[in-house]
C-alpha cells in the first residue's frame, strides 16, 4: 500500500511509478475501486474499499499538483508506464 503524500510533481511520479511497478494497467481517470484482475479466471477487485478510497484521494492530489505545475497528468502517466514495459 502506498503511504506517502502527494504535494509536488516528484511525488506524482513516485506514485505513478509505484502503481506501474505493481503491474497495474490503469488510467488516471479510473476509480481505483473498479480496477481488478482475472488471474484465476474470476474477476476480483485489486484493492480493498479502504485502499481504493486512499488511492482515489491520492489521484485527486495528483491532478491538483499537476494542474498547479501546468503538467499534463496523462502525458506524465504515459511516460512512466512506457518506461516500465
Amino acid at each position: 500500500m502506498y503511504e506517502k503524500q502527494i504535494s509536488q510533481i516528484e511525488d506524482v511520479k513516485d506514485f505513478f511509478q509505484y502503481l506501474a511497478n505493481s503491474g497495474l494497467c490503469f488510467h488516471p481517470d479510473d476509480d481505483a475501486g473498479d480496477i481488478g484482475n482475472q488471474a484465476d479466471g474470476q474477476w476480483k477487485n485489486t484493492f480493498t474499499k479502504a485502499e481504493a478510497k486512499l488511492y482515489n484521494s491520492l489521484m485527486i492530489d495528483c491532478f491538483t499538483v499537476c494542474h498547479a505545475a501546468d503538467v499534463d497528468i496523462y502525458e506524465l502517466m504515459l511516460t512512466i508506464s512506457d518506461s516500465v514495459q
